[in-house]
């Protein structure tokens, strides 16, 4: 089964990812972590501001293509992921299981300021903006997810434990 978690950036799928992978006994793809290696920078951001979104979302493509080459694989993806028609067409042509982890603005915000992560998010550095962003995102989330967890309460253990019930395997 082909799972990927989808949702704003701090909602928590680069932490739960690797949980519902290690329970799955599934590989893990972070695709930041694959999209870094191949641009060969340190960062979103600088792949952002030295290049650009429309780099950054070639790149994403190119490497969600392969990370979908996996029969059995739990990918984290970017807040983004679902904005680019590229990787939308990507997706519907991938049996893919996708999970929507929904998180109220107010805690994105708390969460990324208390673990310092404002300053490496490019499209979070305008909160007003970043709120705007984040409005025009949850249509798309809702309308993409086959299952939508909500996070802002629940630990990480407890959504993986949510969306591994939820798993049609």
């Amino acid at each position: 089964m082909k799972i990927l978690l989808t949702g704003f950036m701090g909602s928590g799928k680069s932490t739960v990812a690797p949980i519902i992978a290690k329970k799955l006994e599934s590989p893990l793809v972070e695709l930041d972590s694959l999209i870094l290696k191949s641009a060969e920078v340190q960062s979103v951001s600088e792949i952002f501001k030295n290049f650009g979104e429309d780099y950054f979302r070639a790149l994403e493509t190119a490497c969600l293509e392969s990370a979908l080459l996996e029969e059995n694989i739990v990918i984290s993806g970017g807040g983004g992921v679902l904005f680019s028609n590229n990787n939308l067409e990507v997706l519907k042509k991938a049996d893919i299981f996708l999970v929507y982890l929904e998180t109220s603005f107010d805690v994105l915000s708390k969460r990324l300021a208390s673990n310092n992560l404002v300053k490496d998010r490019p499209l979070f550095q305008d909160k007003e903006k970043a709120r705007e962003l984040y409005d025009s995102r949850l249509p798309i989330y809702e309308e993409a997810a086959n299952l939508k967890v909500t996070t802002d309460e629940l630990s990480p253990s407890l959504v993986a434990e949510r969306i591994i019930k939820n798993l049609n395997c």
